[in-house]
């Protein structure tokens, strides 16, 4: 391991014509005081992971000059194309899933992020040789651990173990001179980086290029860009001076009624037989039926949770919830029992299938296979933990459910 001294050294022997070890000369970073020239600069997340090792493998299983390997499926890249497609992802992820035909070389950071995270697996299931799949899946598993919000000890062992044994073989299934640069920093120092920074979502690149996307939004005129940005800035820092609330989330909901222990979002129906089983009044102990209004959307805690009765969003589907911190279910309605104020969950419960290839190739940790139980449940409020990523990409792959990795880190799901 390199350290701050021997890299000092090296920038002390190295020139531009003669560098030594990559290094030519003196860089302007150690006139910070107290700057660490290694454990201060880190392999990116964003760039190595995503756009790095990611995309070169969408290239080797793609790309037509890849045509004569054991693992190219470039012949069924419409299949998979369309499997990808057929997922409707939570509101959290921004970006639907693309055509791949079309666009698997030029697709966004984050894009390549769901994809490593949610739905490469069930998208490739039987397609690309098991060999292969159970060798990325040691890279997706891994690096759902370190983009948690708490990271254990045992899981940053876990997470250790399946970096090295994706090392370890990329030369034996990629050929040699495949494992590169973005590789080895992957497998060999990211944990490292983990230990010394935290989750990778606290220090990767989303964040500044988010920043340089608001840079670019205040400019409007070929003229002085620096003023047309200082400006923008100026009024931004003005009206927060002034205590005008600005909302500056554009997907956040509008709250209509506050609960007691929730926020309601948008419209309140009167109780419906056709919607409310009986047997949710009895669990309830409600006599008049006037004493129950069935809800949409609640926001809880800052997190946005929505039930199946929300019609108005076609190309997602965000039902599907963690709760009691280890239930999958799929959020029916809601209910607010008006004399109490309080508001319930009506959910359908799923269990995890045992013996599911997904299950095996990933350990069964963050990719879950699921079954209907056919029991609904009601539930208080503060059991719901999250939203989940559900999959159902065909017929011939099992439907699963995925979990979010992070809650701090759900604004680089875009």
């Amino acid at each position: 391991m390199r350290s701050n001294e021997s890299v000092l050294e090296c920038m002390e022997q190295g020139t531009l014509k003669k560098p030594v070890k990559g290094f030519k000369g003196f860089s302007g970073l150690i006139a910070i005081e107290a700057f660490d020239l290694v454990e201060g600069i880190l392999p990116d997340y964003m760039h190595g992971v995503l756009l790095g090792v990611t995309k070169m493998l969408l290239s080797k299983w793609f790309s037509p000059t890849q045509s004569k390997k054991d693992y190219f499926i470039g012949k069924d890249l419409k299949t998979i194309s369309s499997r990808l497609q057929h997922i409707q992802p939570p509101s959290c992820i921004e970006r639907l899933p693309r055509d791949l035909e079309k666009h698997y070389q030029s697709l966004k950071a984050t894009e390549l992020q769901a994809w490593l995270l949610f739905y490469c697996i069930p998208c490739l299931m039987g397609i690309l040789p098991d060999k292969y799949l159970n060798h990325f899946s040691c890279l997706s598993e891994a690096i759902y651990i370190l983009l948690g919000d708490s990271i254990t000890a045992e899981k940053l062992e876990r997470a250790g173990n399946l970096l090295e044994i994706f090392y370890a073989s990329f030369n034996d299934l990629y050929g040699l001179g495949s494992c590169g640069l973005n590789v080895h920093n992957t497998c060999a120092h990211l944990i490292h980086y983990v230990k010394m920074w935290g989750p990778l979502w606290a220090w990767s690149c989303f964040g500044f290029e988010d920043n340089n996307a608001m840079l670019l939004q205040a400019v409007h005129g070929t003229g002085i860009v620096t003023k047309q940005i200082m400006l923008c800035k100026q009024v931004e820092s003005t009206l927060r001076r002034k205590t005008v609330k600005v909302n500056l989330d554009s997907r956040s909901w509008k709250i209509t009624y506050k609960a007691h222990n929730c926020d309601v979002c948008g419209k309140m129906v009167p109780y419906d037989m056709a919607i409310v089983n009986p047997n949710v009044l009895e669990n309830l102990e409600i006599v008049n039926e006037n004493d129950v209004k069935i809800i949409e959307r609640i926001s809880l805690n800052g997190k946005q949770f929505c039930s199946s009765l929300y019609k108005r969003m076609k190309k997602r589907i965000c039902s599907y919830v963690l709760y009691d911190e280890q239930n999958i279910g799929y959020l029916k309605y809601f209910v607010l029992v008006v004399s109490s104020n309080f508001v319930y969950a009506i959910i359908e419960k799923f269990e995890a299938v045992n013996g599911s290839l997904i299950a095996e190739l990933t350990g069964g940790k963050h990719i879950l296979p699921v079954k209907k139980t056919g029991v609904n449940e009601v539930k208080a409020i503060s059991s719901l933990v999250d939203t989940l990523v559900y999959v159902n990409t065909c017929p011939e792959v099992q439907e699963c459910v995925v979990l979010m990795p992070s809650r701090h880190g759900h604004s680089i799901f875009k």
